[in-house]
């Protein structure tokens, strides 16, 4: 199901960052792994294969995410090392914060013939501007992963928040040599320390995993989610079962990503839009893709005390 919102960048601060939190240091894995029994988990439809995935258009997205990809391939061999490759980039050119100009596409070449989806739409802040929420994080890696050649998909779920109860989230999953893997590069940052990365949340199981997330029937258990929240995560979001974790990879530094000037971007790009206007006339009011799926501009337990 997707969630269409008329946006005001200006106005989406809270709402794109309040469900990504760091899980605190002090969780117990073992404790939150015993709801991982009950039923298996089930398929969702299958997913594109990388040739479907692949858009024939372009857009400035679809223009970002290819560059970056290009360069992944020459320094990179295919499988794993490539995979690793988008991970860390997102980790070390992305901060985490609210997003900047989703509406950007609209005027910056090449300029699309139709609105980009949820997944393009919020992938180009982290790949534009180098900021975004969970949300973004997740749309990013996904796209490049995809460019890259490889299945993967976007996942709604929930993750432990700095004061201990879950928050919504969102995350990757990959295909990798026949098997489906979680990836959270958002919170692989968060954990980070001193720019050493542990790939904690790197090609990792649903045993793993369910230490501090909750997604597809294993959030629909925890409960907390509305009725039309619970139809549509059984229509959309009952994801692959990822049975092992991948390769254990050795820590590593990366480097620490500065932080954007966000009033110097958002400056950037009202001029580059009346810049536009100037030339081919006013944009009309548009419907932008950037709801989040599940949990839309509320968010997680709108009906509970969670």
């Amino acid at each position: 199901m997707k969630l269409l919102q008329t946006v005001f960048v200006a106005g989406l601060s809270a709402l794109l960052c309040a469900g990504c939190a760091r899980p605190p240091e002090s969780a117990a894995p073992s404790a939150l792994r015993e709801e991982a029994a009950g039923p298996a988990f089930s398929f969702s439809e299958a997913s594109p294969s990388p040739e479907e995935s692949l858009q024939e258009e372009s857009n400035c997205v679809l223009e970002a995410a290819r560059a970056v990809v290009e360069q992944i391939e020459r320094e990179h061999p295919p499988g794993i090392e490539r995979i690793c490759a988008a991970y860390e980039y997102l980790i070390v050119n992305t901060v985490f914060g609210p997003p900047v100009g989703l509406d950007a596409w609209r005027y910056r070449e090449p300029v699309p013939d139709a609105p980009l989806d949820y997944l393009h739409n919020r992938a180009l802040s982290p790949l534009l501007f180098g900021v975004g929420s969970c949300e973004d994080y997740a749309a990013a890696l996904t796209v490049l992963l995809r460019e890259l050649g490889y299945e993967a998909e976007y996942l709604p779920g929930l993750t432990i928040s700095v004061y201990g109860g879950f928050v919504d989230h969102a995350w990757t999953m990959v295909r990798l040599d026949g098997r489906w893997y979680h990836l959270d590069p958002q919170l692989e940052q968060n954990v980070m320390r001193g720019g050493t990365i542990t790939y904690r949340y790197f090609l990792k199981s649903d045993e793993t995993m369910m230490a501090d997330h909750r997604w597809g029937e294993s959030m629909i258990r925890y409960g907390g989610l509305t009725e039309e929240q619970v139809e549509e995560v059984e229509a959309d979001y009952l994801m692959h079962p990822c049975p092992v974790d991948g390769p254990a990879r050795a820590p590593k530094q990366l480097p620490q990503p500065g932080r954007p000037d966000r009033f110097a971007l958002e400056r950037q790009l009202a001029a580059e839009r009346r810049s536009y206007e100037a030339e081919y006339g006013p944009l009309p009011d548009l419907e932008l893709e950037v709801i989040p799926p599940v949990f839309g501009e509320d968010g997680y337990g709108i009906n509970d005390d969670f």
